[in-house]
């Protein structure tokens, strides 16, 4: 019974995420770009190369393959050919990005540029550049650069797109992966298996990739389709056994790409970790705690007047922690005598309490202390790990096997 309800749960929470993501329709850009933060300059729009530059594919989030805001500046490329029935047609980049967007230049020449990020204010936002003919290859690859900055966290969902297309025709080709069980919720020990549903507009290819959590690959493959509409069943039953949570995607290549994403869950009740301690985990913590102990945390207590209340005093508390850092927090007391009932507050997704009103406006008689880790909030002036996710808890954080 406990094993029931804790599948039920963990549907209703993974069911959250499991939408699909269409990429486009067809579109002479593979969702699959490439990524640098180096120090590339818009004057070298024309040397740049990408041999040692990262995959990044605009159908996921940026933090699901470890990019985040604090990366800087950046640039995403990619390369692309122009079929030829299409030299004669009047092209057009749209275009919508989870970052801010500098410039973008095809084969070297501007198309357009000073695009903020639209992430949290009008999400989906696309602008539109038509692409004058004599700015593209005919008979060899061409290269969209974009120049990106202050990349969004956006939760795990992409919002982004950026496509090359006819202006005015429409797109015949389509693909998507349906998932015939509820919630996206598989069990182990069945035949388990998922629909890949295309409409192709010429003889292609398409390729399918599953990956898990932990980006460890368990299909990659390819299929050989015909113009026309069709659905492959994909059984993987026998492929996977691993109970977790998995990534999958499909890109269909017909002189144009189009491309789906969705994810499922097998047997996530099943889970089972690796609870052993890794070499020298028990050294580490006594040498740690042993330092910690050799520091005067100096404690301070100040009350400050913007965070009492009618019912509460507010204060700043502060200490010393390693590294001879200060580190500080929020102390709310009531003005009741008497003993109370205290509330240690720490911090989810790194924030700092920026917005303090659920303090303020707490009327219940109990103490609060909320701690801002070191580089977060009211501690964020003495210490800058210099980088996103997952922070400062992982500052200097190496693995051991």
């Amino acid at each position: 019974m406990k094993s029931l309800y804790m599948k039920r749960f963990l549907s209703f929470v993974t069911f959250q995420f499991f939408i699909s993501i269409s990429l486009f329709a067809q579109n002479l850009l593979s969702p699959v770009w490439k990524i640098s933060f180096t120090d590339i300059q818009e004057k070298d729009v024309n040397q740049i190369i990408t041999t040692e530059w990262k995959d990044v594919n605009l159908l996921l989030s940026w933090e699901r393959q470890d990019y985040f805001w604090f990366d800087g500046k950046g640039c995403i490329v990619n390369e692309f050919s122009v079929p030829s029935n299409l030299t004669n047609t009047e092209l057009k980049l749209s275009i919508g990005l989870d970052c801010d967007i500098k410039s973008i230049f095809i084969n070297g020449k501007y198309i357009g540029g000073n695009l903020p990020n639209q992430f949290w204010s009008n999400r989906g936002l696309k602008h539109e550049f038509n692409i004058p003919g004599n700015y593209l290859f005919k008979d060899k690859q061409n290269r969209i650069v974009i120049f990106v900055s202050n990349l969004s966290y956006t939760g795990g969902i992409s919002c982004n797109h950026c496509s090359i297309t006819p202006r005015t025709s429409n797109s015949n080709s389509e693909i998507k992966i349906s998932i015939p069980v509820k919630d996206h919720l598989y069990s182990i020990n069945e035949s388990n298996s998922f629909d890949i549903k295309y409409l192709s507009s010429q003889k292609g290819k398409i390729k399918l990739s599953v990956v898990n959590d932990f980006h460890e690959s368990f299909i990659q493959k390819e299929f050989d389709v015909n113009q026309g509409s069709g659905n492959i069943q994909f059984n993987f039953g026998q492929l996977i056994s691993k109970p977790g949570f998995y990534e999958c995607i499909v890109t269909m290549n017909d002189g144009g790409f189009t491309a789906d994403v969705k994810w499922f869950a097998l047997s996530p009740e099943k889970i089972e970790c690796n609870n052993g301690p890794v070499p020298r985990f028990k050294d580490y913590w006594n040498k740690t705690l042993a330092e910690l102990k050799q520091i005067k945390p100096e404690f301070n207590l100040r009350k400050v007047d913007s965070l009492c209340s009618s019912s509460r005093d507010g204060y700043i508390v502060e200490m010393k922690s390693l590294g001879a850092l200060t580190i500080r927090g929020y102390y709310f007391v009531p003005k009741t005598g008497g003993k109370h009932a205290a509330v240690l507050h720490v911090p989810g997704y790194g924030q700092g309490y920026q917005d303090r009103r659920i303090f303020l406006e707490n009327r219940e008689d109990v103490i609060e202390i909320a701690l801002c880790v070191r580089g977060h909030g009211i501690s964020a002036d003495v210490f800058n790990p210099g980088f996103g996710v997952p922070g400062i808890w992982g500052y200097k954080l190496c693995s051991e096997t």
